[in-house]
């Protein structure tokens, strides 16, 4: 079975687990460039239990000092239930992260078993190898008629900090989106520095809701890139409809921080995405003034196409559908995009390279997969990869119109 990215996009291998399952599985990654020019990479580390079962245990730190060509283990953190969020702030390398509830035994050494899920922050100022106790440092609000929120990122997607303020997006179990910010003045492990929005629905109108299409998901919106367009902050987010088999569709907010109100999330539409059903990532790059994306595109998503092969692939793992093909794009606006080519593709329906974040390093994009090799399961993978598109800025033509 082939495995072998498109030419000219190369990688390396940050961690890799044997491939009989027995060291567990890796989930949503997160990369930070700091300024001394290392890298760190931080994954979600999962194991089985003996007696059955398996959820994430802890995190694992990797740091690069030569462009991500080698890496080297730094930091195993028994922070379990929880996918890193990695940002380099001030010379120092911050941790946030949002615990939740897919972690059912007894053994939470960090976490207060109270039900109040929120946002959790952790600073290092040796690039990643020692961290300061972790923090809580913020809940979400019960909006009226609903319990507490279980606040979770899913995986590290774009944060913009504005006017001296960090803006990022937090899901609800999946279902609903909220914004949360802190003032950066105030510190970043301060809780009275942080606010939190309400949890705001993403409604499908009942004209995409077709029941042959319909997948096996439960979530709904999650994974939301907050990003900075002429001054409005928008939240572009994954849309999951019809389970997935819909694909192609993101959801639209608008952040709004208002002097003297309190934060607001307000829907504004879906919108045409490519690979909106998965977890995408968007970087805006000033020099080309443009925003670039990394997303899955899905081959068969609704299994419309029903051959020995296809019938064979939906058997296996249709939950967690094509990870296979990691495209990267670009966009004026954020939400029209034009394709740049392929970053990455694997050609065994339970591989995958998906799951990326992304960050502009002079001439090149690099970016992290959560990627599946040998793992047999798409979802639960046993690689983590760093790859580099040299002179990104030379695949975009101009779109700028000439007047």
């Amino acid at each position: 079975m082939g495995f072998t990215p498109p030419s000219g996009n190369d990688y390396s291998i940050i961690t890799q687990l044997a491939p009989d399952k027995a060291e567990g599985y890796f989930m949503a990654p997160s990369l930070a460039r700091l300024p001394s020019g290392a890298l760190v990479a931080a994954a979600p580390h999962g194991l089985p239990y003996p007696d059955g079962g398996h959820s994430l245990r802890s995190l694992r730190f990797f740091r690069s000092t030569d462009g991500g060509s080698t890496w080297h283990p730094i930091c195993d953190l028994p922070h379990d239930s929880c996918e890193p969020n990695l940002l380099a702030h001030d010379g120092r390398l911050y941790l946030i992260i949002t615990p939740n509830q897919n972690n059912t035994r007894l053994e939470r050494t960090c976490f207060p078993r109270d039900g109040q899920w929120g946002i959790w922050g952790a600073v290092s100022d040796d690039e990643g190898a020692t961290w300061s106790p972790i923090t809580r440092l913020i809940d979400g609000r019960a909006s009226e008629g609903q319990q507490a929120p279980n606040l979770n990122t899913g995986g590290h997607t774009a944060m913009v900090v504005k006017d001296g303020k960090l803006y990022l997006s937090v899901s609800d179990r999946f279902q609903r989106l909220a914004a949360a910010s802190c003032d950066l003045d105030q510190g970043l492990l301060n809780p009275d520095a942080w606010r939190i929005s309400d949890m705001v629905d993403m409604p499908i109108p009942p004209e995409l809701v077709y029941e042959p299409f319909r997948g096996a998901s439960s979530m709904r919106v999650l994974e939301g890139n907050v990003v900075d367009v002429a001054g409005k902050l928008l939240v572009i987010a994954r849309a999951i409809i019809n389970g997935g088999a819909t694909a192609n569709v993101g959801a639209v907010y608008e952040i709004l921080d208002r002097a003297g109100e309190p934060l607001q999330l307000r829907f504004i539409q879906l919108y045409p995405i490519p690979g909106g059903q998965m977890k995408f990532y968007i970087q805006y790059d000033e020099p080309s003034r443009l925003y670039w994306m990394a997303s899955n595109l899905p081959s068969n998503p609704a299994f419309l196409i029903q051959d020995e092969t296809w019938l064979k692939a939906k058997g296996i793992n249709a939950t967690s559908t094509d990870r296979r093909s990691l495209l990267l794009w670009y966009s004026v606006d954020s939400l029209n995009w034009f394709p740049a080519g392929w970053i990455a593709r694997a050609e065994g329906w339970t591989q995958s390279f998906h799951y990326p974040v992304m960050l502009i390093e002079g001439d090149d994009l690099i970016l992290i997969s959560r990627t599946g090799r040998e793992s047999g399961n798409q979802h639960d993978v046993d690689t983590i990869t760093f790859h580099r598109i040299r002179s990104f800025r030379d695949l975009a033509v101009e779109l700028t119109p000439r007047l």
